[in-house]
């Protein structure tokens, strides 16, 4: 598992944990393969860090 910025996000990264709001929510579950409209809707959100699975690109 790594941190990183959304910043640093690419298509195709996967999540290790899930990504949740201020109020608790989760937005995103663990497991989910990011695809670059749900990156910019990460940026949207103000989401500023997440964990993704260490190897780098893990899917699609």
């Amino acid at each position: 598992m790594k941190k990183i910025t959304v910043a640093e996000v690419e298509s195709g990264m996967v999540l290790a944990k899930e990504v949740v709001s201020s109020q608790g929510m989760i937005l995103l579950d663990k497991g989910v393969c990011l695809s670059d409209s749900q990156i910019a809707t990460l940026r949207k959100w103000g989401i500023v860090h997440l964990y993704v699975q260490a190897s780098a690109k893990a899917c699609c």
